[in-house]
């Protein structure tokens, strides 16, 4: 797999510590804990090790947000 990392922002583009990483979509809510591979430190900033060559997008989710969705470039 390969390595992706990268900042979760707010919509006024602060950075949102806490939000769980996902690969692709997440899923409900009520099944989200065991299915989150990273979680953004004090700075929005998150990195994951290994992920699958397949995986085209990533969810950054916490409550009292709204999940947000990112496309993956390169390789």
């Amino acid at each position: 797999g390969r390595r992706v990392s990268g900042t979760v922002i707010d919509f006024f583009g602060s950075p949102v510590a806490g939000a769980y990483i996902f690969e692709g979509t997440a899923p409900p809510a009520e099944s989200r804990m065991p299915a989150y591979r990273a979680v953004t430190d004090e700075t929005g900033t998150f990195a994951l090790d290994d992920v699958h060559p397949e995986t085209t997008m990533l969810t950054a989710a916490r409550p009292g947000y709204a999940d947000g969705t990112a496309a993956l470039r390169g390789n």
